[in-house]
């Protein structure tokens, strides 16, 4: 590990590690929601994450050179802030060719962009919450990953004012801004993989089938692949 490595919180780069661990697991209809206020360590989190998931897995690369990266970053459209629609257009964009075999899953996606949401009228503010509020007639459709990235007023204003995309929530990682030495040594190492050490927070919050949050300290896809599966099956149940 390098000297930038060493000077960047553990704790950033343990939730980091977490939050990658649990998007790698690519299960179905996963919603996570990570909360960072420093806009310069959410930028290095979604390059890194972006980075290190978007390349598909080894041994299930199609034999056409036309594929699905496994993960892509969309910037909400602020005029018209429906995540849902910027993944469909993503999807239109990029169709799957009639008759191609071999492709991956489809990609997960992580939408950067709603902390610009402040400076909006609240007409459109009220817009963003409503569209998260309509996620269970998308969840029908919905086979891949979320990760919506948020300050923590927005984390806020989602818990109390969208609560139908809260329930749905499969893990919330909160971040901490990194010190400003911190952030030089970081800038100036010439290792890309320094970046993975960028991270910061404060655990891993799943919640169980009678909503009960449970603290993961220590995530592995042991641990976490059978509460992912219970939290699930029992959503399936109520719904």
């Amino acid at each position: 590990m390098s000297n930038s490595s060493q000077q960047v919180s553990s704790s950033n780069h343990l939730i980091y590690e977490r939050l990658k661990q649990a998007i790698d697991l690519n299960l179905r209809r996963q919603i996570f929601i990570a909360a960072c206020d420093d806009l310069w360590l959410r930028d290095c989190l979604a390059a890194r994450l972006e980075a290190e998931l978007a390349t598909p897995e080894i041994g299930n690369l199609p034999r056409d050179p036309v594929y699905y990266p496994r993960f892509v970053s969309l910037a909400l459209n602020l005029s018209d802030p429906n995540l849902w629609a910027a993944i469909a257009g993503w999807m239109t964009q990029h169709p799957p060719r009639p008759n191609a075999q071999g492709y991956s899953r489809l990609p997960g996606f992580q939408i950067l962009g709603v902390e610009h949401l402040t400076r909006q009228s609240a007409a459109v503010q009220w817009s963003f919450l409503s569209y998260l509020r309509a996620i269970e007639s998308h969840l029908q459709m919905w086979e891949s990953t979320l990760l919506l990235w948020v300050s923590r007023p927005w984390l806020s204003s989602i818990e109390h004012s969208a609560p139908e995309f809260w329930q749905w929530r499969t893990g919330v990682f909160e971040f901490e801004g990194e010190p400003t030495p911190a952030r030089e040594e970081f800038i100036e190492s010439e290792d890309v993989d320094d970046a993975e050490d960028s991270a910061k927070g404060e655990g891993l919050e799943i919640e169980g089938n009678w909503g009960q949050k449970l603290l993961i300290p220590s995530v592995s896809p042991q641990l976490i692949f059978p509460i992912l599966q219970q939290q699930r099956n029992g959503k399936r149940q109520t719904g």
